[in-house]
């Protein structure tokens, strides 16, 4: 049998073609070329070709008792089923007669296909299936159906009320089936995400661990991660949950083991037992460097064990050679194995590592090279009695007269030389300098080594002449920062030597202020001339104030900087940093008469300075009243420098304007839901930041939940100043860094609830 071919498109004699064979009496009766012909269509379906037009055809195949048939056509029928609506109510029957199978895979591929076709007329069809199937004594039905009902409640928030879907999966936890377990946790997630998720007691907690090994590896870590929401009691119960999930550091899938470190970690935040859980954590961790695991999960060990680091530093110290860079690593491992070894140096090891470093420099890499000699250098800065030793190893690496390695050196000496502490290097360092110059070729390196002749050049014999070569080619120099430098050190040395730089210092002025395009060289030039002229002396005093030396109390710390993010997310291998946007909005002051209170401005508490119970979410307060200032500008997240005058905007609103919590409550049951967002946060802004934002746009706060509360809540309103009144309900969830507010009005096609949106997402940010 051949089917019609096609490559982009699909002719309308081929869809023909495929009309009569789904049509042929010999096809059908042959399950082996109905089959054929099914994944061939189905192969057209997935790269992009419509081949829609089959759609009657394929229903025809639908009611076949061949399993694998029956599964194809549902596939194709779940594709097409939106876009054709009218036609799949045809095969509604065959769906539900399907739902009734003996066979329980045929039940649980029918209640799959009812789920997955995105079509209103279907709910009320599939919503018993659903139902039944969570009683289904097959296993795989009751996985199905669990699934199913999430996505119901997605189309039809009411299916999950109005049938306890809540209460049926909390008592599903207790399946005999693993999977089915998982299912219901990660379904009752899903559908009490805007109350926080599924609340995890102590019955559910030790019934999930003492199963722990009957589940899969996946289910494992989503387990491990649900658990972090169980608020232990006591020290004795922290204990126990750490044996019932210790074995568990050492698990093959490295998903599982790090779940369980965060687990373990989270449950002795604030006890003595932390540190012992972070030498637990350290073998399984080193495994994975020497285990030739891939190299992204070792990636993943070393940004966890700096994480690690920040809190216990001497915990890897013995095991500093784990951390050599190996020759087959890329680049980006051994970076950070670079980072490692700088938080790891010891008097005791010292030696050991700069050696290692050292043999780095000569990589063929030339960033990972001069990376090796920042690292030296780095630690030389940070750890003043291990500069010595450091410089040393510095100066030895000028003799490999390697560009980029030389330059990196020289970079180095200028940043170490800066501090009075290391002022007796300084001769041993400029005895090498001549010997460098003719190395240099970046200008990098020429602007250290040209700040290194202006700060010691007295000290150095050869220094005019140094400068003199650089000033020779100041006309073929197209780096503004190594002409700015020249400028500089030949100026600060001319009051050091007059005799030797008078003529070169006048030479090099007089081709700056002629002949130099650059605005900033040339006005430079013109500046150190007119000082010159001037005064001598007191030149001397403005251009060599930069000379003094950093004293000793100001070295940097010896502490590395805490790495960003949280253990065992995409944050901590990306830094915080990563995830963070530049935001023009400008900061929202408060002016409110003669009295400042940021208590009344915020909405925190309410006008009788009553709270709201956890208990009485429901029930808005007093509204809040102030006077504030305008805002200028703010800028939409969603439209990158697109910048909006809140002045029109803003007038929109009224400012004086209050509402009842009884008003409130009679128009938000009344008034259809316009808009209904849920959105991750780039940052986690405070409760108060939160209200002041929105009180500073004129959306007034009528009532809040206590500020430990999660979700956190508030109910807002705004009013037009045509008379349109918005309802606003916030859902603030600080654990996931997720905000999810409704929008109500009495208007249903009110174009200008746009520019709300706009200002709340504002405001969030």
């Amino acid at each position: 049998m051949t089917f019609p071919l096609g490559v982009d498109i699909i002719s309308k004699d081929d869809l023909h073609k495929y009309n009569e064979l789904l049509n042929d009496p010999e096809v059908i009766a042959d399950p082996n070329q109905l089959q054929q012909l099914l994944q061939n269509l189905l192969m057209k379906m997935t790269s992009g070709m419509d081949v829609s037009q089959v759609f009657i055809s394929v229903i025809k195949v639908c009611g076949s008792s061949n399993m694998v048939i029956k599964k194809l056509a549902y596939l194709y029928l779940s594709h097409y089923a939106e876009e054709k609506s009218d036609l799949a109510l045809l095969v509604v029957n065959t769906l539900l007669r399907d739902c009734k199978h003996p066979n329980p895979m045929i039940r649980g591929l029918a209640l799959r296909t009812f789920s997955s076709i995105s079509v209103v007329e279907f709910l009320e069809y599939s919503m018993q299936p659903c139902l039944d199937g969570l009683t289904d004594k097959s296993a795989y039905v009751r996985r199905v159906a669990v699934n199913t009902c999430v996505k119901l409640h997605r189309q039809h928030p009411q299916f999950t009320q109005d049938n306890g879907i809540v209460d049926t999966l909390y008592a599903m936890i207790r399946d005999k089936d693993s999977i089915v377990v998982i299912n219901c946790l990660m379904g009752l997630e899903e559908i009490l995400r805007m109350e926080g998720g599924i609340v995890i007691n102590k019955k559910i907690a030790y019934f999930l661990l003492n199963r722990l090994k009957e589940f899969s590896e996946w289910g494992q870590s989503l387990l491990f991660n649900l658990l972090l929401k169980y608020k232990v009691e006591n020290e004795d119960e922290i204990i126990d949950i750490l044996n019932l999930s210790d074995s568990y550091l050492k698990h093959p899938n490295s998903a599982v083991s790090l779940a369980a470190v965060n687990l373990m970690l989270q449950m002795t935040s604030d006890l003595h037992l932390r540190e012992d859980v972070y030498k637990r954590v350290r073998g399984p961790l080193l495994n994975v460097l020497t285990n030739g695991s891939s190299h992204e999960l070792v990636f993943a060990a070393l940004c966890h064990i700096q994480w690690i680091l920040t809190f216990s530093p001497k915990l890897f110290t013995k095991h500093y050679k784990k951390f050599y860079c190996r020759y087959q690593e890329p680049e980006y491992i051994k970076t950070k194995k670079l980072d490692l070894l700088r938080s790891l140096v010891t008097p005791d090891n010292l030696q050991d590592i700069v050696d290692e470093i050292s043999v780095y420099c000569n990589d063929m890499s030339t960033t990972f090279a001069t990376c090796a000699v920042q690292t030296i250098g780095k630690i030389a800065k940070e750890k003043p009695l291990f500069t010595n030793l450091c410089i040393t190893c510095l100066l030895s690496m000028l003799k490999l007269q390697l560009g980029h390695v030389v330059s990196e050196v020289l970079t180095a000496f200028q940043d170490l030389l800066s501090y009075k502490a290391n002022g007796k290097y300084v001769d041993t360092v400029m005895e090498h300098l001549p010997d460098c110059a003719s190395s240099v070729s970046d200008d990098k390196g020429k602007t250290a080594l040209l700040w290194l002749v202006g700060h010691y050049g007295q000290k150095l014999p050869d220094a005019p002449y140094l400068l003199e070569d650089y000033i020779d080619d100041y006309e073929q120099e197209r780096s503004a920062e190594v002409k700015i430098a020249l400028l500089t050190s030949t100026t600060k040395l001319f009051f050091f030597r007059p005799a030797e730089c008078q003529s070169m210092l006048g030479k090099l002025l007089d081709s700056a202020i002629a002949t130099e395009n650059d605005i900033e060289v040339k006005e430079k030039a013109v500046m150190y001339y007119m000082l010159l002229q001037a005064d001598v002396h007191k030149a001397k005093q403005v251009i060599c104030a930069s000379m003094q030396p950093i004293p000793e109390n100001s070295h940097l710390s010896t502490n590395q900087s805490q790495p960003k993010g949280k253990f065992n997310t995409l944050s901590l291998l990306l830094g915080k940093d990563s995830f963070k946007t530049t935001s023009k909005t400008k900061k929202f002051s408060t002016e409110i008469g003669e009295k400042d209170s940021r208590e009344d401005v915020v909405g925190e508490t309410l006008v009788d300075n009553t709270s709201i119970d956890k208990d009485e979410l429901d029930s808005p307060g007093e509204a809040v009243e102030g006077t504030l200032v305008d805002l200028d500008i703010f800028s939409d997240p969603q439209n990158a420098g697109a910048v909006v005058n809140t002045e029109t905007v803003i007038s929109k609103y009224i400012k004086d304007v209050a509402m009842t919590p009884n008003e409130f409550e009679e128009k938000w049951n009344q008034w259809d839901t316009r808009v209904d967002v849920e959105m991750p946060l780039l940052e986690c802004p405070s409760t108060s930041s939160i209200l002041e934002a929105l009180s500073a746009n004129f959306i007034k706060t009528l009532a809040t939940s206590d500020e430990d509360t999660k979700p956190w809540k508030a109910f807002c309103f705004a009013q037009e100043s045509s008379g349109c009144v918005y309802l606003v309900e916030l859902h603030y969830h600080q654990d996931n860094e997720m905000i999810a507010y409704k929008i109500k009005c009495q208007e249903k096609h009110n174009t200008e609830i746009e520019t709300l949106v706009t200002i709340l997402k504002t405001c969030f940010t």
